[in-house]
């Protein structure tokens, strides 16, 4: 199978086993996770970001039971981490370390570490900067910065942003594979954001009416929405947009709610228009 069938599996699967109830689901999820045919293409192959403050990560801490896979134990440990932060249950969430394994793990793994290390320092050092930089000159780009481009955005690294784009324009809005319109929505979002610093705000504009948040994978969907509605909020807070202000807070909270990630209750909270 081609990686679109195997996404398109992974995704056709995973919602059927979301319609079922939990001892349902996890029953069967515990059966075939020792399995690695099913592990690699369904719980890890299908993020699930909607449900990881509830059924995804009890599947997650099946996988942490059951695989022995280095690559697999480090993933749920990220997940973990990433579920704490936004949920904001430990304000002061441990980053996972670097395994020993690291270097044979793949790009969009260690894309999601190095994200991860910037949400947990609230800023990025000359280190991090350096190792991002050194991994995009050997790794796909387009799947290496899924997770760090939205960090970016998260921790206003404007600056980095902006040189990442510079450098790895065409690499990083790669079509042509079934993730594309995921990863490609949240690069828009970033450029955005980028042309929202320069103060170029209706080409920010124009570049969140380009997401396509209908072809978006559907585990990804709201979690991506959370950054899209984050930048909304700063767009339409700077043109001084009241009612679109308004209601990007409305379409905020009632994800915030839905997904649990509180912390971008509070990103957002500067951003709104009284």
């Amino acid at each position: 199978m081609s990686d679109t069938e195997l996404h398109k599996f992974a995704q056709i699967l995973s919602v059927r086993l979301n319609s079922l109830t939990d001892k349902k689901a996890l029953h069967i999820y515990r059966t075939l996770i020792p399995s690695d045919s099913f592990r690699n293409n369904v719980p890890l192959l299908y993020l699930d970001y909607i449900n990881l403050n509830g059924r995804y990560l009890q599947v997650l801490s099946l996988v942490e039971e059951l695989g022995a896979n280095p690559s697999d134990l480090f993933f749920v440990d990220l997940m973990k981490f990433y579920n704490q932060f936004y949920t904001q249950k430990n304000i002061d969430v441990p980053h996972p370390s670097k395994p020993s394994q690291f270097d044979q793990f793949y790009s969009v793994l260690k894309g999601r570490y190095y994200g991860g290390c910037l949400l947990s320092a609230n800023q990025i050092d000359s280190g991090i900067r350096e190792e991002i930089l050194k991994e995009c000159e050997n790794l796909p780009v387009s799947y290496f910065l899924l997770e760090i481009i939205p960090a970016l955005i998260l921790i206003e690294a404007f600056e980095f942003l902006d040189e990442l784009f510079e450098l790895y324009y065409e690499d990083i809005f790669e079509f042509g594979v079934w993730s594309s319109s995921t990863t490609q929505s949240v690069y828009l979002i970033g450029l955005a954001y980028v042309n929202l610093r320069k103060n170029e705000i209706k080409t920010a504009r124009k570049n969140l009416d380009f997401v396509n948040i209908e072809r978006v994978e559907l585990g990804y969907e709201k979690y991506i929405l959370l950054f899209y509605y984050l930048v909304d909020l700063k767009i339409t807070f700077e043109a001084k947009a009241i009612i679109k202000n308004r209601f990007a807070q409305k379409k905020m909270m009632k994800l915030v709610k839905e997904t649990g990630f509180k912390r971008f209750e509070l990103l957002s909270s500067s951003y709104c228009l009284d």
